[in-house]
């Protein structure tokens, strides 16, 4: 009995705070894990941690969250409540409704030098919603998704980017407009562009033309929608790697340089006779260099055949000096096949 008392003793004199006993800048680290809500709740339980949440870099703005009354009002006070003279690096705005605020949150955003920024919105109806525009010239963003549901509007963009230090884009349910003839260019002027995902982008009735023009760009992926055929034209001499998902895709596509290397994954189911596929083996037919996914190399065994049947070939590869497949692991393919 007596060792138990000690054992207990000895335990209330470790039973320290070490939450408390962190280095500042580690405990504004596990706050920018979390939701900005939760992040300022928890700097309110102490006095000495009750400004601390002013100093984040990162923000993370939810409004389905159900304990916030006012979300609106809680996103005003924090933003006006903050450090102004510390960066906001990284947002995340997850969004229902809000949309009259959005505007004054990526000026803020702007003007505090953000680098990352994920706006997700979830609306009910679809319509076309012009994007504040404040953001499309921020000379410090790097990383931009703008993520609408698909039942939600479509992302309206009249102006080619001016973002100079963006390297990842991922854009979902976009309409671009032509900035010149009848041909959409937004992304020429991100020279620091690396990797580009579009998801069921569409064209505005001006645009017929779809280039992707950026001498830096090396991966890009397309989720192309089936509603809107359009021709895609791609001026990228740096391009590694072309992922293209559909169910039905009826898009053509054309390239203004020889891609040397490529690693080509399609998933999509393809009409034989449809311009894609047409198209697309004329986009490689001076590749060098290809690592095919199964799902690429199944789609050709399929259209082929029909070529055949009516005396049609294929254009050939004369400059192809390696071939490799890639096999998802979690396919079951035999050796044979």
């Amino acid at each position: 009995m007596v060792g138990r008392q000690r054992q207990s003793i000895r335990n209330t004199k470790d039973d320290k705070d070490r939450i408390s006993e962190l280095p500042i800048h580690v405990f504004l680290r596990i706050l920018e894990f979390m939701n900005t809500r939760d992040a300022v709740r928890l700097c309110a339980l102490s006095k000495s941690w009750k400004d601390f949440w002013k100093r984040l870099t990162t923000l993370s703005f939810d409004s389905w969250e159900s304990s916030i009354v006012n979300f609106e009002k809680f996103v005003s006070e924090v933003l006006s409540g903050r450090d102004g003279s510390i960066p906001l690096l990284n947002l995340e705005i997850i969004l229902r409704t809000d949309l009259e605020q959005l505007d004054d949150i990526l000026k803020y955003a702007v003007s505090h030098n953000i680098q990352q920024l994920k706006i997700f919105l979830f609306v009910n109806h679809r319509f076309h919603f012009v994007f504040p525009s404040s953001i499309f010239s921020c000379q410090t963003l790097t990383f931009l998704r703008l993520s609408p549901s698909f039942w939600g509007p479509i992302w309206e963009l009249r102006k080619p980017l001016q973002l100079p230090a963006l390297e990842s884009l991922h854009l979902e349910n976009v309409c671009f407009t032509a900035s010149c003839d009848d041909c959409a260019e937004p992304f020429s002027s991100c020279i620091s562009l690396k990797s580009l995902i579009l998801g069921d982008c569409s064209l505005h009735k001006n645009a017929q033309v779809l280039c992707i023009n950026n001498s830096n760009l090396n991966r890009v992926s397309l989720c192309l929608s089936s509603v809107d055929a359009y021709k895609i034209v791609f001026s990228t001499p740096n391009l590694c790697s072309l992922t293209i998902k559909n169910v039905d895709c009826h898009h053509q596509l054309f390239s203004t340089c020889s891609l040397s290397f490529l690693e080509v994954d399609v998933n999509a189911y393809v009409d034989p006779y449809s311009p894609f596929f047409v198209s697309l083996l004329q986009v490689l037919v001076n590749i060098k260099k290809i690592t095919l996914s199964w799902s690429t190399l199944r789609m050709m065994q399929e259209v082929l055949p029909y070529w055949d049947s009516v005396g049609t070939r294929p254009p050939c590869f004369a400059r192809l000096e390696s071939l490799k497949l890639k096999i998802d692991p979690s396919s079951k393919i035999s050796d044979e096949k």
